[in-house]
């Protein structure tokens, strides 16, 4: 469920922001936008994950994985001729 929420409400939120700076290249304001849903779904369960009080060493590699995915995601451009 918080993978869902935090997807819809980042994909819902940064949609129109995006197309407002990539009106010319549609394919990046789409992945632009794909991007960021994943980015809210990972920091949706990260978050429920990281404030978690059990002491688990791979569940905090995790949260530091998922955060790295979403940072180098992050720097992906895609061309204006992709569609």
């Amino acid at each position: 469920k918080t993978a869902v929420v935090g997807g819809l409400a980042a994909s819902v939120a940064a949609a129109p922001v995006g197309l407002l700076f990539h009106a010319t290249n549609i394919p990046q304001w789409e992945f632009d936008t794909d991007q960021i849903s994943l980015m809210g779904a990972l920091f949706g369960l990260t978050y429920r994950y990281a404030v978690r009080t059990d002491a688990n060493p791979m569940l905090r590699q995790g949260v530091v994985g998922a955060f790295a995915l979403t940072r180098a995601l992050a720097t992906v451009r895609v061309p204006d001729g992709c569609a």
